[in-house]
């Protein structure tokens, strides 16, 4: 995570989460806000189905609000960069074995995210479909509490790059256009007046 950004604080989203009693960790705040996203729902029902997936269909207080939409916003911004810029909350400072963890939350709830917003997914044909298919077994990742951590590191950091790999594909799939303020009101393509 970029230290020079105070929204992917993850000590600051945990406590806020906490505060809110939002029974999540924020890799699975940040998977799923991702999955909605790239699944390339417009910012007020990427919001909607945040309530309605975190917090029984209930809006978030204004500080928790304020802070998940310009962590949607930061992250919008990072995946129509491309080239890498995208970045995953996982707790960095963490024992490898919760880094692990960590990453496995992420994945686990982007797919809920992807699997809200494009309901035929798993009808996707090549390379997206294999990729698709390789997120849900990283959904599932383990270890044995006896590996040696040096090997686990390395493996987490090309897991870890893979993951942003699959989420930028799937970004450019969905033909994302970096706009969060869509109006509820209006359609692609269509301009209100």
């Amino acid at each position: 995570m970029s230290s020079t950004s105070s929204i992917f604080n993850y000590e600051l989203i945990d406590s806020l989460l906490r505060t809110h009693q939002i029974a999540l960790t924020p890799s699975e705040i940040h998977g799923l806000m991702t999955g909605l996203l790239v699944g390339e729902s417009n910012s007020v029902t990427r919001m909607t189905l945040m309530y309605e997936l975190t917090n029984d269909g209930l809006a978030f207080e204004n500080e928790l609000q304020v802070t998940l939409e310009k962590l949607f916003s930061h992250s919008l911004s990072e995946l129509s960069a491309g080239e890498f810029a995208f970045e995953l909350l996982i707790e960095s400072e963490n024992e490898i074995f919760d880094k692990i963890d960590g990453l496995s939350e992420w994945v686990n709830h982007f797919l809920l995210g992807l699997g809200v917003t494009q309901p035929n997914i798993n009808k996707l044909e090549g390379e997206g479909a294999e990729v698709f298919a390789d997120l849900r077994e990283i959904a599932q990742l383990g270890y044995d509490g006896s590996e040696d951590a040096n090997t686990l590191e390395h493996a987490y950091e090309d897991i870890y790059g893979y993951i942003k790999m699959s989420v930028i594909l799937f970004f450019d799939l969905f033909k994302h256009t970096p706009n969060l303020s869509q109006s509820p009101l209006g359609s692609k393509g269509h301009t209100i007046h």
